[in-house]
């Protein structure tokens, strides 16, 4: 090797040492939070806790601290993926998330440089994780309620009851003359600034009625609007009527059993749909239900969906409604069955509307529900019409 080529062999190599030694490993960076109270007074035993991460070498760690008797917490050293060129630091940011049960939860980033000077001279930067100030969670709620009648009516003498869910707070008021009252609910803040509130209302003589909605920490006021029917809502106009007045009562006997058991039947129970039907110089107990699922009419004919009528609606309330209106001097039971059936492949077809009748003589329903007849035997004992069109269902 000649002296020329020995030179360039040093100096290639005393480049590449530079060059090495100029590529310093990823440092170790700590994030510091410091909690105290608005008094200014530490905060032991506050939760901090990642929610988002850039920079480390690790981004999908979510570190964790508790701070201490001062307040101070320290994650342990994180190692950033990226090393500053041109003398610029390298850095790691974390955003997190800080709560203790008594304080307003409040959410922070942090950002940890090395000590290096960076392009722009000394590192300057604002480390919103450092001196955090949590604010107290006590608060309290107003609940401001209003009742009224379906006519509108302002209601007096309704007892309303409010509570904040998880937090065992509850208060209560009774409306006065203009159907309004005002209950008062103080809690602490756990862990969230948003939370359900549920009402409640309720009278003697009418059905009580449950609202909930999911209130923020900000909202100092919350408004209940109630409207609370009462089983005659529920009647027919004709069973108003002064002369008509023995047959309602029992009647309702029937509004409160068929209310209370169709709402797990996918059934919506209508005001002014209990009533008396004549059909065929006979007289029935009448009512018209929703039907509210839309079925398939591609899979399914309509004396298919007039089936799943009869076993999924008639079947399942005949043994809890038939003995409520037992003793009323009438000839059988009406059930007027509104749904519907369309093209689900199509998103906006239109929707086939099918109503079914079904007339049940009095003793059909006897024998049925003391198992002396099947189901089949009650349909062909009884009349069932589809869109005023008698139709023959064959439950097999």
């Amino acid at each position: 090797m000649n002296s020329n080529s020995l030179i360039l062999t040093t100096l290639l190599g005393l480049v590449i040492l530079a060059g090495c030694a100029m590529v310093s490993p990823a440092p170790s960076l700590v994030h510091t939070f410091v909690v105290k109270d608005e008094q200014g007074k530490p905060i032991p035993g506050a939760l901090v806790q990642t929610e988002n991460l850039w920079g480390s070498i690790d981004n999908s760690a979510r570190p964790t601290c508790t701070t201490d008797n001062t307040g101070t917490c320290r994650f342990q050293p994180m190692h950033s993926k990226f090393v500053g060129s041109n003398g610029a630091p390298a850095y790691t940011t974390v955003m997190v998330k800080i709560k203790k049960e008594g304080y307003l939860p409040k959410t922070v980033f942090d950002t940890q440089k090395d000590d290096r000077v960076d392009f722009y001279g000394p590192k300057s930067y604002l480390n919103e994780g450092l001196n955090i100030v949590l604010k107290t969670g006590q608060k309290s709620v107003q609940f401001v309620f209003h009742c009224r009648d379906l006519r509108n009516k302002q209601l007096s003498g309704v007892s309303m009851s409010a509570s904040i869910d998880n937090y065992g707070a509850s208060a209560q008021c009774i409306t006065d003359s203009t159907g309004s009252c005002i209950a008062m609910v103080d809690i602490v803040i756990k862990d969230s600034l948003e939370f359900n509130t549920t009402a409640e209302a309720s009278a003697p003589g009418r059905y009580t009625k449950k609202l909930t909605k999911l209130t923020n920490y900000h909202d100092e006021v919350v408004k209940y609007e109630f409207t609370l029917d009462q089983p005659l809502d529920y009647l027919c106009d004709d069973l108003k009527e002064p002369e008509a007045l023995p047959f309602a009562k029992h009647m309702i006997a029937w509004v409160d059993t068929l209310r209370a058991n169709a709402i797990i039947q996918d059934i919506v129970v209508t005001h002014g749909n209990f009533c008396i039907s004549t059909f065929r110089n006979k007289k029935y107990a009448a009512v018209k239900l929703d039907h509210t699922s839309v079925h398939n009419s591609l899979k399914l004919s309509n004396d298919q969906i007039g089936i799943k009528m009869f076993d999924e609606v008639v079947r399942k309330i005949l043994n809890v409604v038939a003995p409520a209106v037992s003793t009323l001097p009438m000839d059988g039971y009406y059930f007027m069955i509104q749904t519907a059936a369309g093209d689900p492949s199509k998103k906006y077809a239109d929707k086939k509307i099918l109503a079914y009748r079904f007339y049940l003589p009095k003793q059909a329903v006897r024998q049925y529900n003391d198992k002396v007849l099947t189901g089949q035997q009650l349909i062909d004992a009884s009349v069932v019409l589809l869109n005023n069109e008698r139709i023959d269902l064959k439950l097999q």
